[in-house]
């Protein structure tokens, strides 16, 4: 089911890994004194890296969803299983009372 949604996810056109993966910013202190290509260069860089990065957490979020579901039905069933169990009167019981 994660595969079909990660694949239909695919279909959109989604941000990739910025080319710049593993290099490391030195960001200015100062960001009046930066000219505006200067800026927007800098806000395009870390536009890219948002979309990237929501991206990552939004398919890890669906399986964080998927795994949550799965877990609580197990329980759930466990829970109805547990207390069907309890309200069942053994037969032995029921000789001792008849």
């Amino acid at each position: 089911m994660i595969e079909e949604i990660k694949k239909r996810l695919e279909q959109f056109s989604l941000p990739s890994r910025p080319k710049t993966f593993g290099v490391e910013y030195q960001f200015p202190e100062d960001i009046d004194k930066l000219a505006s290509s200067e800026l927007g260069t800098w806000m395009f860089k870390l536009a890219a890296w948002k979309g990237y990065s929501l991206k990552i957490l939004s398919i890890l979020e669906i399986e964080r969803s998927w795994l949550k579901s799965q877990h609580d039905n197990r329980v759930s069933k466990r829970i109805a299983q547990d207390s069907d169990d309890k309200r069942r009167i053994p037969m032995r019981t029921l000789e001792i009372i008849g």
